[in-house]
């Protein structure tokens, strides 16, 4: 096996490897709301050390950001999911806006026992909480996709060095068979 080859082969390897390697939030769970399916796990951080966080997607990891009905939809499905958050009877915040002249984050969260208790919380932009932040799972075909795409590099460049080494695609080196 060449340098190259042997090159060529381990980029590829690493490459199908390296979204293995990816740390992601402990503990997700996935809920659909509104025909999507997002994979819903808690942060514990406060709004000033994580500011991008609070916004919606792409950009935040909050896509009920603006909407408290929405973040009670999210609140509702996950209340019991992901253990306790800011509260021992309680699971995390779902942040739904930031009151910056009261230096607070506006939020809701559901009780652990009860799911039609929920109350909003008012923490302050500075002080560290248990979050509830949610990213739309990738579809599968995306990493077929790039495996692909790798296969028809490596079929290419094995095709270059064939023709650069005086051989072409299709013919075979055995001139007593056709």
């Amino acid at each position: 096996m060449s340098g190259l080859t042997r090159l060529a082969a381990v980029a590829l390897l690493g490459g199908a490897l390296l979204p293995c390697l990816t740390a992601s939030p402990a503990a997700a769970v996935v809920v659909t709301v509104g025909g999507t399916s997002y994979d819903v796990s808690a942060l514990t951080i406060s709004s000033n050390s994580q500011p991008s966080a609070f916004a919606l997607p792409p950009l935040g990891q909050m896509p009920w950001w603006g909407d408290d009905n929405l973040a009670s939809e999210f609140a509702t499905q996950v209340f019991n999911q992901l253990g306790a958050g800011w509260d021992a009877d309680y699971g995390p915040v779902f942040a739904h806006a930031l009151d910056t002249p009261m230096n607070q984050v506006l939020g809701l969260t559901s009780s652990l026992t009860d799911l039609n208790d929920q109350i909003d919380v008012t923490p302050s932009l500075t002080t560290t909480t248990r979050y509830a932040i949610a990213v739309a799972p990738v579809p599968l075909p995306l990493p077929l996709l790039g495996a692909a795409a790798g296969l028809g590099w490596s079929r290419q460049l094995r095709r270059t060095r064939l023709v650069s080494s005086g051989g072409f695609p299709g013919q075979h080196n055995n001139p007593g068979k056709a």
